[in-house]
Formats: C-alpha cells, sequence, structure tokens
C-alpha cells in the first residue's frame, strides 16, 4: 500500500486501504488545486476548494510531499485561528 495510515490504527490502514483505487486522481485533483493557486494552499483550503474531507485531504498531501511534487511554502492561520503549513509547487516561489 502507497497512501499512509497510522500503525498503531486498523481503521486508518483501513480506510487508506479502502482509498487506495481512488488515490490517483484524488491526489492529481489535490495538486492541480495546489498549483493553481497564487501562493500556495493549506490543508484545509484545499479540502474546501475541492469538497474534500480534510482526512482525505491531508494524506495525499503528505504523499504529494514524500514524491517531491509540493513544498512547504510558510505558514497561515486557519479558520480556526491555528496555523497551518502552506502548501506549493515544489520550485514555484509564489
Amino acid at each position: 500500500m502507497t497512501l499512509p495510515y497510522q500503525a498503531h490504527s486498523a481503521t486508518s490502514f483501513e480506510a487508506a486501504r479502502s482509498m487506495e483505487p481512488h488515490a490517483k486522481i484524488a491526489r492529481e485533483r489535490v495538486y492541480d488545486t495546489i498549483v493553481s493557486s497564487w501562493g500556495g494552499m493549506t490543508a484545509q483550503e484545499v479540502g474546501l476548494a475541492l469538497g474534500m474531507p480534510g482526512d482525505t485531504v491531508r494524506p495525499l498531501i503528505v504523499e504529494l510531499k514524500r514524491r517531491n511534487r509540493i513544498r512547504e511554502a510558510g505558514k497561515r492561520q486557519t479558520a480556526s485561528g491555528r496555523w497551518a503549513v502552506v502548501w506549493a509547487k515544489r520550485g514555484d516561489n509564489g
């Protein structure tokens, strides 16, 4: 399995396994959304833009980072006021 999951959680493993057939399409949607933005996006922003829950978006972002397709481009506050990583295309200085 290529999708990340929490090793201590059977539920996390099952969720990752169930997402595997759809991961490539979803990963590309997340990537396209990030690279089409100006200055990058947080996971929350990506989720809102695509209508995807954070529990779906975050593992796909982890995968994109592992594949060196995106990079951390800073931080900004989320709707709740907490700080979150802004993700951008690798090589994009935003």
